[in-house]
């Protein structure tokens, strides 16, 4: 029985990820690719981020080839968080899904070029990677190539909306922090139940959504004796899953991600 032996790999980044990997995916060939794979004799498995592809031992890497000439390898990408739109910048309006090229040579770690392609209706796929024999052949027993695959996290307007029973909506409140001059407010607002609310807003200071770390952000009141108090030493960061959502500002939809604060 031969051995494989890694001649490539595909992985996936995001940068909403701490980790700055994108596990939450699946990476898979296309009909027409997976039948070239077989017919190759070359295997593929997925290890959380990263489709490794690998060749029999006894099968020489220069001896692929395709009956057309113009065949490329193409690779789908699904994700299996269901808030993947919500925290990946991508358009909000079009249905689509990006396709990663390689447009390096000569190199054994190429960062794969990126564009977005609308089509009629929406998809499972979020992604597709296309390579071509040359991209693929690139690589070698001894030296496998990495292709990445970059995906950048959405950045938008953050709302931090406080409802405090026991104070006025809009009085004896504000941020502290890091990233509080990117806040304005307090505002005095309603929420959707009737309940007496004040806000903060990034507003055109748009902030990349992260699944962990925190705001950079406390709250501060003012107690009876005048003396400020902090209602809440660290805010929560927005969860792309309850918290992203559309509105429409001068007639143009835009998400924003919006975080509920009861003191």
């Amino acid at each position: 029985m031969s051995s494989y032996q890694t001649i490539a790999n595909i992985a996936l980044q995001h940068t909403y990820f701490s980790s700055g990997r994108f596990d939450a995916a699946d990476i898979r060939p296309d009909h027409g690719t997976a039948q070239w794979l077989k017919q190759q004799g070359i295997a593929t498995k997925q290890s959380e981020n990263t489709l490794v592809l690998a060749i029999p031992s006894i099968l020489d890497l220069s001896s692929l080839t395709a009956a057309d000439p113009s065949f490329r390898l193409r690779f789908d990408c699904s994700p299996l968080d269901a808030a993947f739109v919500n925290y990946t910048e991508m358009p909000i309006e079009q249905s689509g899904k990006f396709v990663f090229t390689a447009e390096g040579q000569g190199e054994t770690s190429i960062s794969l070029s990126k564009r977005f392609e609308t089509s009629p209706g929406p998809s499972s796929s979020i992604a597709i990677v296309e390579l071509s024999l040359d991209d693929l052949k690139q690589g070698s027993t001894d030296n496998p190539i990495t292709f990445t695959a970059q995906f950048e996290a959405r950045a938008l307007s953050w709302i931090y909306y406080i409802t405090a029973p026991k104070k006025a909506p809009n009085a004896q409140l504000k941020l502290e922090g890091e990233r509080a001059h990117l806040f304005t407010g307090p505002t005095a607002g309603t929420l959707p139940d009737g309940t007496a609310t004040a806000f903060f807003s990034s507003g055109s200071n748009k902030i990349a959504l992260k699944n962990r770390g925190t705001s950079g952000l406390s709250l501060i009141g003012v107690d009876d004796a005048g003396k400020e108090i902090a209602e809440a030493t660290a805010l929560p960061i927005p969860n792309p899953a309850t918290g992203v959502t559309k509105v429409e500002i001068d007639g143009e939809t835009k998400l924003v991600a919006a975080v509920y604060v009861y003191v």
